[in-house]
């Protein structure tokens, strides 16, 4: 063994070196980085924050102003306004427009049968109600403008504007409104009653019947032609009750009966064949014929 001091203490330094690293503790093992406090507290409030905002993008897509999808429409040009000539045809126009009938063409002619004319063209609702109210305002305007040319008007079924004519009338100031063309498609109880009233040849069976009795030689009656005026408007009626009166007839006729006018041929009491002319009426009321006279024609 060295006893020499110095070297004793040199082992001894060395051994308490040796000594104070034994006591050194050793590492821990380090712990997984997600058990660390630390990151757990970073990961919940990440968590959090997508929660919120998860939550805050339903309200701002319920608040949130959309702006509309651009959409195409079609572009229809408005109809422009027609134009007429006169006031009268633009007042016809609107005439018709408010009573549910449409105009297919009116025109102001300078001569129709050798006189100046108005021809008006129109749609209508096939019954005798809707045609008699259009005919008769039509009348109305007609007279409020002081129009002095006759108007004709053809009057179509609404949605066969290129069918047949339903009605054609005359209108004028003096005569009123004047039926000269009725189809049989017209529906009309008047003018069915009208038309029931009529042979084929268009003599009226009832007033033939009356005439016979009146004659020394009926069995020489042979009918010419029957002529029907239909008196459907207050005008007319007081032009043919006017035209009695002139004649010396004590006779009124009123508002849609029918005056008959039917020349015929006959042997007289001299043996001559003459033709005459005898006047009558069917009374629409009481649906009975009347005779006014036969006189020479």
């Amino acid at each position: 063994m060295d006893n020499n001091p110095n070297n004793q203490n040199q082992e001894h330094t060395i051994n308490y070196e040796a000594t104070k690293t034994t006591k050194v503790k050793a590492n821990k093992k380090k712990k997984p980085f997600f058990k660390k406090p630390l990151f757990i507290i970073i990961a919940v409030i990440v968590v959090l924050f997508f929660v919120g905002t998860a939550l805050s993008g339903d309200d701002e897509d319920e608040n949130e102003f959309h702006v509309p999808e651009e959409t195409t429409s079609e572009v229809v040009d408005a109809e422009p306004e027609p134009m007429f000539e006169t006031i009268f045809e633009e007042e016809i126009y609107y005439l018709l427009t408010e009573n549910d009938c449409g105009l297919i063409e009116i025109n102001s002619y300078d001569e129709i049968d050798g006189a100046a004319a108005i021809s008006i063209v129109i749609s209508c609702a096939n019954n005798d109600y809707d045609v008699e109210n259009i005919l008769e305002a039509i009348s109305n305007k007609a007279t409020e403008q002081a129009v002095q040319t006759p108007i004709y008007v053809y009057v179509m079924e609404k949605g066969k504007e290129d069918g047949e004519s339903l009605v054609v009338v005359n209108i004028t100031e003096a005569t009123g409104i004047l039926y000269t063309y009725t189809s049989y498609e017209y529906k009309s109880q008047y003018f069915n009653w009208v038309d029931e009233q009529f042979n084929s040849d268009g003599s009226h069976e009832v007033f033939n019947s009356i005439i016979l009795d009146q004659l020394m030689y009926p069995d020489t009656y042979v009918h010419i032609q029957t002529r029907n005026y239909i008196l459907t408007n207050t005008k007319y009626l007081a032009v043919v009750n006017e035209s009695l009166a002139a004649e010396g007839y004590d006779v009124q006729l009123e508002i849609y009966d029918v005056f008959l006018q039917t020349q015929f041929t006959v042997v007289n009491e001299n043996n001559e064949t003459v033709t005459d002319i005898a006047y009558g009426y069917v009374d629409y009321d009481a649906n009975y014929v009347n005779l006014i006279d036969i006189k020479l024609y």
